[in-house]
Order: C-alpha cells, then structure tokens, then sequence
C-alpha cells in the first residue's frame, strides 16, 4: 500500500502567498485513466468503454510532488469513476481521505452512488462475484 507522508497541506502550498489561496486544504489530485487491457472474449463486452476498445479504468491519486499515494486497477473499461471512488473508499486499505473533509453534498452523491446503474453490460450476481475476487 502507498501512504502519503501526510494528510496536512504541504509547506510548500501553505507557505506561499501565490498557492495558497487556490490550494488551501488540497493534499494531491486524483483521476481515472484507460489503460488497454486484453481480455477473454467472454468479458470484452465490460471491459469496453466509452473509448471503443477494452480497456481497464485505472483510479490513481498523486501528491504535489506527482508521487503515487494511491493506484486502484483491475475495474473495466465500462465502469463509472464514480462506481470506482466508492470502493476505493470502501476498502479497509483503500484510499484515505483527511477526516472532516468531504461533507459537501457532491462528496456524498459519489460515496453513495448505486453501483447497479453502471453499464457494465454484468447482470448484479456477476459484479458481485467479480467484486469478491477482486478482494
């Protein structure tokens, strides 16, 4: 598991006039990247996405200095970011995000975003069974 060194805004944010103001409170960026994934042709079908081939959908965060603090791989090109935020943060070693932060309205909507309106194209026994071996 990668650990960011902490969950406090860097001195190099904090201590600058310029920065500071636009960064307050922020400790890294996180996004979801496709990355091409070859798999059997039984399961091509979730794992193509929006980008027409198959892919996997690949969640990483990074601090200010572009380190991984987090990489979350294996969900299918097909899956939603959001579906794939929720169980990062579901996952006793998943992502952690700094206590009292994310109590805003837009936050919750992806916590508690339904897995079952995706478009996996998996019925909801499948998804479950492929969430368990994932574990």
């Amino acid at each position: 598991m990668i650990k960011p060194p902490s969950m406090n805004t860097p001195p190099k944010i904090k201590n600058s006039y310029r920065w500071f103001p636009y960064f307050r409170d922020c400790i890294g960026a996180i996004d979801g990247t496709h990355v091409t994934a070859k798999v059997p042709r039984s399961m091509s079908a979730a794992f193509r996405g929006r980008k027409h081939y198959t892919s996997q959908n690949v969640l990483a965060a990074v601090d200010f200095d572009m380190r991984f603090t987090y990489v979350l791989a294996g969900w299918e090109g097909s899956a939603h970011d959001a579906s794939i935020l929720a169980d990062s943060l579901s996952r006793p070693d998943g992502l952690q995000i700094p206590e009292g932060w994310g109590e805003d309205d837009f936050f919750q909507d992806v916590v508690t975003f339904d897995e079952t309106e995706t478009s996996h194209g998996m019925e909801a026994c499948e998804k479950e069974a492929w969430k368990e071996k994932r574990l």
